[in-house]
């Protein structure tokens, strides 16, 4: 769902809301859902948010 939302380029809040929820609910997220959260928050100019999902996730 996050690499999608995030592909399409013009969902960037979508992506980083379903990464969110993904989160939410203790999904275990991989290394492609980290990447795509990011570019999402890039392409949404949300380069804080970016960050704070990245300690989020345990690589």
């Amino acid at each position: 769902m996050v690499s999608g939302y995030s592909q399409e380029g013009s969902f960037g809040l979508k992506a980083m809301w379903a990464f969110k929820e993904m989160t939410r609910e203790d999904m275990k997220l991989d290394h492609v859902s980290l990447t795509s959260v990011v570019s999402a928050c890039g392409q949404e100019r949300d380069l804080k948010l970016g960050r704070q999902e990245k300690k989020t996730v345990k690589c």
